[in-house]
């Protein structure tokens, strides 16, 4: 069947492939349209593209374009919306109504806009709505995937939801338990059948909830450039962000520049499947926050590749307080000059994956202070080139309290990073940290360290310290740290944190330091590093007190075939070492 489409005028020009007028272009393949009564044949798809001079527009960087563009990009007709390469200057921020739109081939100059008070606001913000939520009837357990809530009024398939609660996911940031979810079908009028597992327990004694989300839908922006308002001198406002997606669906940014906006370039907050590509940020001046792309509130799916990250405080964050921040990769990015950590992942985080990029520190602002630092639960950080950080290169913070059987056992694999020119920043920095801070209720339960290259100043090249709860089953093989200073591997438990299952094996440890150690497992009297194998390291010291092995108070450990020199103790089972065994070491 034909379908009927109208441009509102009388069309100007149709040749068969397109129809033309003051409205925009509609482009014609594989189909019919009708104009006027006349059939013209056309392929599949419809695309209108419109000018934002259409809607009033001048576009020469100095008119306040504000309106015109807020009209452009409100205007529900249109789909395709095209800058002609002009800048649009705006001196009011924008929130604009519609969805299903690409802006394209614009440059935004947001300089004018003084500062609003709030940094949820945004030069151009795309809003969707959240309804009034609907209580579970019974609680949901990990794995689970059917729901039971008080009525399914409001509830269709294929659509997403915010499943959420009042428990604490962690409290010294304040974060609450939640979790995106799609329905996959209506069962009846108590039950919804979900497409992705629950992936923590929710219960109904925390007021665990189910809220509908209509989404602002398949939004992109392409070869867009945003100027922000960065202002001269210090100041700790953080205010202005770029561009900000909040509630929003299927949204892409590729190719896309922003600078000069002080407080975050571009904001996904509660949203799902968001991809930015080839990007650039820059120059996010002012004190305190500042920020490339921050994903906040318990947004799903989000994908950052291919960009770039210059004179920012963290060139991606993730974190806020409502939900955890779910299946989040950042790869093969670069960033220059951060103040902080280039990659900050807060406590509200869990599944992501940050491999392939590559970061650059600096002596700018005092010196880069970290590289990837990881606050939630489960991560891998992979094939990462760190160069010039000053302190540590990549940590795993574990900081989520929940119980393991609802959700809170968290896991790190980190492997294939080459960490250059790295130290100098205090004598406790380390290449490697895995540190399990407070996860009381929880566990770590699977570290893998492997095929890592530490170059540099490094008090320690790799770190595992349970020193706010217990860590499980480590494997670290296969790395070379060639210039830590006191320790290249140290496994330490606390008391009441135990530290157990550990292999250590086939790795090259170079140490420089007086009286320091190539691998050093250290428990106490009441907590031990128990069960654990050290075998086929090349470990090579100083040979001025310097110790190969040390052992202090662990329990049932293999020592085997470890090549050990210029060592003044090779192998030193200083305290409370019992079930032992020590074979075929060589040392001189």
């Amino acid at each position: 069947m034909p379908r009927l489409h109208t441009l509102q005028d009388v069309p100007e020009k149709v040749d068969g492939t397109t129809i033309k007028n003051s409205k925009g272009v509609l482009e014609l393949k594989n189909d019919f349209v009708t104009i006027n009564e006349n059939k013209v044949k056309l392929g599949g798809s419809i695309s209108l593209t419109s000018r934002i001079k259409d809607f009033g527009a001048v576009g020469d960087g100095t008119t306040d374009d504000t309106a015109a563009v807020l009209s452009a990009l409100s205007a529900s007709s249109v789909r395709v919306l095209d800058g002609e390469g002009l800048t649009y200057k705006c001196n009011s921020m924008i929130t604009p109504t519609s969805d299903y739109i690409t802006v394209q081939n614009a440059t935004f100059d947001f300089s004018g806009v003084t500062a609003t008070g709030s940094a949820n606001n945004a030069f151009i913000m795309f809003e969707g709505t959240a309804a009034s939520a609907t209580a579970l009837s019974s609680d949901i357990n990990v794995g689970g995937n059917v729901l039971t809530v008080a009525s399914t009024t409001g509830f269709t398939a294929e659509s997403w939801h915010i499943l959420e609660s009042d428990a604490v996911f962690e409290s010294g940031q304040s974060v609450t338990l939640g979790q995106y979810v799609l329905i996959k079908s209506v069962d009846s009028s108590t039950q919804v059948t979900l497409h992705n597992d629950v992936l923590y327990k929710f219960e109904t004694s925390d007021n665990a909830q189910l809220v509908p989300i209509t989404m602002k839908k398949n939004i992109t922006f392409r070869n867009v450039n945003i100027i922000g308002a960065n202002p001269s001198g210090t100041t700790t406002e953080n205010i202005h962000t770029g561009l900000r997606f909040e509630r929003c669906e299927e949204v892409t940014v590729e190719n896309c520049k922003f600078n000069d906006i002080d407080y975050v370039a571009c904001a996904i907050d509660r949203s799902v499947n968001v991809n930015v590509s080839n990007c650039n940020v820059r120059h996010a001046t002012a004190t305190g926050l500042s920020y490339g792309f921050a994903i906040v509130n318990g947004s799903y799916s989000v994908n950052i590749t291919n960009s770039y990250g210059q004179d920012l405080r963290h060139f991606v964050t993730l974190g806020d307080n409502e939900g955890v921040n779910l299946f989040i990769n950042v790869t093969n990015c670069h960033t220059s000059a951060c103040r902080d950590a280039a990659i900050d992942a807060h406590a509200a985080a869990d599944f992501v994956n940050f491999s392939g990029n590559t970061l650059e520190g600096s002596t700018f602002d005092s010196g880069q202070q970290d590289g990837i630092i990881f606050q939630g639960l489960n991560c891998i950080m992979n094939d990462n080139l760190i160069v010039g950080i000053r302190r540590n290169a990549i940590f795993h913070q574990v900081l989520p309290n929940i119980a393991e059987a609802d959700g809170g056992s968290a896991s790190s694999v980190i492997t294939g990073n080459q960490i250059i020119n790295h130290g100098g920043s205090s004598s406790t920095e380390a290449s490697i940290i895995v540190s399990n801070l407070q996860n009381v209720l929880g566990k770590v339960d699977g570290v893998t360290i492997s095929n890592n290259v530490t170059k540099g100043v490094t008090n320690i090249g790799i770190y595992i310290q349970a020193v706010g709860a217990s860590i499980k089953n480590v494997t670290i093989n296969g790395n070379v740290i060639c210039d830590s200073v006191t320790t290249s591997c140290w496994v330490r438990a606390y008391d009441s944190y135990a530290v157990d299952n550990v292999s250590i094996s086939a790795n090259v440890f170079n140490f420089t330091a007086s009286g320091s150690e190539g691998v050093y497992l250290l428990g106490t009297s009441s907590t031990k590093v128990s069960n654990a194998v050290v075998s086929n390291n090349v470990i090579t010291g100083t040979d001025t007190s310097d110790t190969g092995i040390r052992l202090s108070d662990t329990n049932f450990v293999v020592v085997v075939g470890n090549v050990i020199k210029d060592t003044t103790v090779p192998i030193n089972p200083a305290s409370a070492a019992s079930n032992h065994s020590y074979s075929t070491n060589l040392s001189n």
